[in-house]
């Protein structure tokens, strides 16, 4: 589907203009500020809608304006030829505002024109050089769109999955640096020593040790009585040989005296072997434990902290890891996005830097590459009516505009080129708003009615 012919009238700095452009390329010349950039907005703006229109659509000194496009239709999809036409207006309170309409050949009016003109007319008013002057991350974001990847979701959970792994990077590492400078200590035990435990076996040591004392002081006493008992024999014994004469009463208290020397001798005996039983508790261990208890620990706990470190660096790690798969797959799940969407030109696609050409980044490919690119691009976005603007080819050498044009030809899209100067090259030349050439031929200026503004 294409333009077969544009009547501007009233329209930014367009006086009257109408054309029949080539199925392929035209070319606009005329001097700067004449109205080729006028011409080509009025157009846009008609097919694309008012976010299209400028902000000041109404020529200098007029009313109204009125733009006309038509569009020889597409029977493939039962679209018949239609003319499209918007004309601005001035309201009572000064603003400006448009009307749009679309009429068949047989003169129907479509109820919904602007819905129909955005089935029809895509993206209007693409410019296939401004793409290729984009940086590449906004290159990138006009073919994502274009193509429909919407990564954004994709991309919040990688980059808050990456910053987690980031981190859990950092905490690993240092908490390695804490384990490689953790001691650890062979020689210690795997608890740590008990000082309480410790006090309570020294102090039943020391109870036992004081009963065993007890048994020994009840030895010297009895000792001690027998000693007395001894004593008490030799007075008796004086006493017999100095007292004859008490010699029966003596001999009683001698008699007793023996018995209860023998009782002793029996008692001492016994305790005797209860003392020679006995064998005291050895504390000096225990005395030495409590004394190295601090020490010790010190190395327990070490050996505990360097334990619990280890399994905090590998848990980091496993984390880590695990972080570094989801980032994975989320990068193979846009990668399958990428590889099933369906690229306006093959080869075409982009990654986090901008857009990619043939796996290499898309500014290293060759000019001819670029524009081809670009034109398969407008094709994507214009796929009924195809058709393409170049408001700035006066910046191509002749080499670039026969690589547009025959770029466009192969393409099947209706290519309109502003060019400034009045050159061979131009198929149209615009002067003061109006047309002056056609394809080098002076063109008489029509007469324009006021009332159609």
């Amino acid at each position: 589907m294409q333009i077969v012919k544009v009547t501007t009238q009233g329209f930014m700095g367009i006086e009257y203009v109408e054309i029949v452009p080539n199925k392929t390329v035209t070319v606009i010349g005329g001097r700067n500020r004449q109205g080729k950039t006028s011409l080509l907005t009025s157009i846009a703006c008609t097919l694309g809608g008012k976010k299209l229109c400028p902000e000041r659509p109404i020529r200098t000194g007029e009313d109204t304006a009125r733009v006309s496009v038509d569009l020889d239709g597409d029977p493939a999809r039962l679209i018949p030829p239609i003319t499209v036409i918007r004309e601005f207006f001035r309201k009572s309170n000064g603003e400006i505002d448009s009307k749009l309409e679309i009429i068949t050949k047989d003169g129907y009016a479509a109820p919904s024109p602007q819905t129909l003109l955005g089935d029809v007319c895509g993206t209007i008013g693409f410019d296939p050089s401004v793409l290729l002057r984009m940086d590449s991350k906004k290159q990138a974001e006009v073919l994502r769109e274009l193509v429909g990847l919407d990564f954004s979701e994709l991309d919040a959970k990688r980059a808050k999955i990456y910053e987690n792994r980031t981190l859990l990077g950092r905490e690993g590492k240092s908490l390695r640096g804490q384990l490689d400078g953790c001691t650890q200590h062979p020689d210690a035990p795997d608890q740590e020593v008990s000082v309480s435990a410790l006090a309570a076996q020294l102090k039943a040591d020391h109870a036992a040790n004081a009963k065993n004392e007890v048994q020994r002081q009840a030895l010297r006493n009895l000792e001690n009585k027998a000693k007395e008992a001894e004593r008490a024999i030799a007075v008796a014994e004086q006493r017999v040989s100095d007292l004859k004469q008490q010699l029966v009463k003596e001999e009683e208290w001698l008699a007793k005296s023996q018995g209860v020397h023998n009782a002793a001798i029996e008692v001492v005996t016994a305790q005797t072997a209860i003392v020679n039983a006995l064998k005291d508790k050895d504390t000096s261990d225990t005395e030495q434990k409590i004394a190295t208890a601090e020490e010790t620990n010190i190395k327990v706990r070490a050996n505990a902290k360097k334990i619990d470190l280890k399994a905090n660096v590998e848990a980091k790690l496993q984390e880590w890891k695990d972080a570094t798969s989801e980032i994975e797959a989320i990068d193979a799940q846009k990668q399958k996005m990428r590889e099933e969407a369906k690229w306006p030109v093959p080869g075409l696609g982009y990654d986090e830097t901008g857009m990619t050409y043939n796996g290499v980044p898309f500014v290293q490919a060759s000019d001819y590459e670029q524009r081809r690119v670009a034109i398969g691009i407008c094709v994507a976005m214009n796929p009924v009516l195809k058709f393409a603007f170049l408001k700035d080819s006066s910046l191509l050498d002749e080499d670039g505009m026969i690589e547009f044009a025959s770029l466009a030809a192969e393409q099947g899209v209706q290519l309109f080129l502003e060019r400034v100067g009045k050159g061979a090259e131009c198929n149209i030349v615009i002067e003061g708003g109006e047309v002056e050439s056609v394809d080098g031929v002076l063109v008489d200026k029509p007469v324009v009615e006021s009332e159609p503004k």
